[in-house]
């Protein structure tokens, strides 16, 4: 789109391409942002964008990164088995809405490895990783203060007055879940 108003059928394969993939985020290059067409290269790149993750059949995703990750054979983390496990609900569950409570948005990112259908809400006290995590793909971040006041109760009004949920899908809350593992006992 550097010459023409419309873009091209493989400019919009390549965009179309890239999101099927997973990716994260898209940037025109500077010949095209920089353009006389820039306005036009932008919204359409938005609008493949929002298309194309229409498309996405997000249970294949998700079974196809647990597939993989049982493949590796490696130990997985508390956090990653959880988020597994909040992903695979929110699926089942058509929820609109996954929380993620994150120290330095670790759990968000596992949350959002998997590509889910619902948005992930990271709360988080540290600015620095509400930041971090609103680069991800699928992550919206909500900063609370670090006061006494901020209990359960409070975090769940904030989150009533964010009104992200849709109408027509139901809004679940998974809280973090913490596991202790047994230690071995030395022989």
């Amino acid at each position: 789109m550097v010459d023409n108003p419309m873009a091209s059928h493989s400019e919009m394969a390549d965009i179309s391409l890239a999101v099927h993939q997973g990716v994260d985020g898209l940037i025109l290059s500077g010949e095209t942002a920089c353009g006389p067409f820039y306005k036009e290269a932008v919204q359409l790149a938005s609008q493949v964008c929002v298309k194309g993750e229409t498309h996405i059949n997000h249970l294949k995703n998700y079974n196809y990164i647990e597939e993989q990750m049982w493949k590796a054979k490696e130990t997985r983390k508390i956090a990653q088995v959880v988020s597994s496990c909040a992903v695979k609900a929110g699926l089942d569950l058509n929820a609109s809405l996954i929380v993620s409570f994150t120290v330095k948005g670790f759990t968000a990112f596992q949350l959002a490895k998997y590509r889910p259908r619902p948005l992930v809400l990271a709360i988080t006290r540290s600015k620095q990783t509400a930041m971090y995590c609103d680069l991800g793909y699928g992550i919206k971040s909500v900063l609370v203060e670090d006061s006494p006041d901020d209990d359960e109760k409070t975090i769940i009004k904030k989150l009533s007055l964010i009104h992200i949920s849709e109408p027509t899908r139901p809004l679940y809350i998974s809280y973090a879940v913490f596991c202790l593992k047994k230690k071995k006992k030395k022989k």
